[in-house]
């Protein structure tokens, strides 16, 4: 089938700052240059609200469901469940009639975040044959109980839509671990695209803008300065941070400030409690604390990553990891927390990418006195270091990352699976 026509899906896109979204653009930059033309249907857009991930009666029957407290049978024939998935599967019936398209669901497979939602699509590709790619960024992320990747399993139809088992969806996995583990599972029609970075654009620095954070959080030039470019979400572990950050503090006479880009603010108790929390951290270790999304000041990453000296990521679990690669492209040194599942160390690891690590799971405060002395120690070597040397580590660290991860490279491999995607129904 050949159409120059795509559809984008997902519980939300046009979040300024979301990963989605962010690379959700990198793809639409593609296919624009390729001359497909685009809509998108999202769940941030009022027209489609039930497709979000904000719906609190859905997100509690789905807990229900995940802790076993209702059945299967009763979850499909509840009120809420049949409200969304009708809508959804009209939607893009409708759409299919009107006119043919190829849709790209973005993370819609994998995390069970609006299952009905899922499931809509699932049928409808099937019955309609639509040809689909699926960007899977988080392949069977327990959202909900611990058991959440077995229930899945253990619930045939819920096995089937997650894993995307049709021979319509092409699935696309951002890190090698996802896909590994797509392979033991037999799942058919897989890739690999890592997220890229569009190094041949230029980064703009806008220095009124420059200027303007700058005031706002009153930098002084002998500060220190932490940027966690992330949401403030439980999984990140931004308490580690603070608690590194008090301990740099006894070891130096240096003044930080942690700076948060922050973002939007969705339905989850946990994480409004857990953004109090590292709020009241912050006060409690004297620590200044800028949430930059709420400054009012229009920025972009590249103009917070400009303010830092650090970029931090001690993340509990991440699937690619996308500050890694920012950390490359705008030059700044990284403290990460590495992970299997940062598929973007498996290329940079070989060429001797140099950041400050940790591969200790549990939170500082449990780590034995003299990891914390060492972990603090590479720290302030860095800060102290030569400014020669230290930018001859950051160009290498750059070419690396442009060598493995520019977008020229997922647009080739994009365009095989779109290849693909318009073969199916001929």
């Amino acid at each position: 089938m050949k159409t120059k026509k795509i559809i984008i899906t997902a519980w939300m896109l046009e979040v300024k700052g979301y990963s989605i979204w962010i690379e959700a653009q990198k793809w639409i930059k593609i296919f624009n240059d390729m001359g497909f033309r685009i809509e998108l249907i999202h769940g941030r857009n009022p027209k489609y609200s039930f497709l979000s991930r904000e719906n609190k009666t859905l997100l509690n029957l789905q807990t229900k469901l995940f802790n076993k407290k209702i059945s299967y049978s009763q979850f499909i024939k509840n009120v809420a469940f049949l409200d969304v998935y009708q809508k959804t599967y009209d939607l893009f019936e409708r759409k299919w009639q009107k006119e043919k398209y190829i849709l790209v669901a973005e993370n819609t497979f994998g995390p069970a975040l609006n299952i009905p939602y899922t499931k809509a699509l699932f049928d409808v590709i099937n019955k309609n044959k639509i040809p689909t790619i699926a960007r899977i960024h988080d392949f069977y992320v327990n959202f909900y109980t611990k058991h959440d990747a077995q229930i899945k399993d253990s619930l045939p139809e819920l096995k089937k839509i997650f894993q995307a088992q049709s021979n319509y969806i092409e699935k696309v996995f951002i890190n090698k671990s996802d896909l590994q583990q797509a392979r033991k599972r037999k799942m058919k029609n897989i890739y690999l695209i890592p997220n890229g970075f569009d190094f041949n654009t230029k980064i703009k620095i806008r220095q009124p803008i420059i200027e303007k954070l700058k005031k706002r959080i009153n930098l002084q030039a002998s500060e220190v300065i932490f940027l966690q470019p992330t949401r403030i979400i439980t999984r990140k572990r931004i308490e580690d941070l603070i608690y590194i950050i008090s301990e740099l503090k006894k070891r130096t006479k240096w003044n930080f400030k942690l700076l948060i880009a922050g973002g939007f603010k969705e339905y989850n108790p946990e994480t409004i409690h857990y953004q109090d929390k590292i709020i009241s951290l912050s006060k409690k270790n004297q620590i200044p604390l800028f949430i930059l999304k709420d400054l009012g000041i229009l920025f972009e990453i590249q103009e917070a990553y400009y303010l830092a000296d650090f970029i931090t990521l001690l993340s509990q679990e991440e699937g690619f990891g996308l500050p890694v690669l920012e950390s490359c492209a705008y030059k700044k040194m990284l403290i990460v927390r590495r992970f299997p599942r940062f598929s973007v160390f498996e290329n940079l690891r070989e060429g001797n990418f140099q950041f400050i690590e940790t591969k200790n799971q549990t939170h500082p405060w449990q780590w034995k006195k003299q990891e914390l002395t060492n972990f603090c120690q590479k720290i302030i070597d860095w800060q102290t270091q030569n400014n020669k040397e230290k930018t001859k580590i950051l160009q290498k660290n750059y070419q690396l990352a442009k060598t493995n991860f520019s977008l020229d490279l997922s647009k080739i491999e994009l365009k095989k699976v779109l290849d693909g995607a318009q073969n199916i129904n001929l």
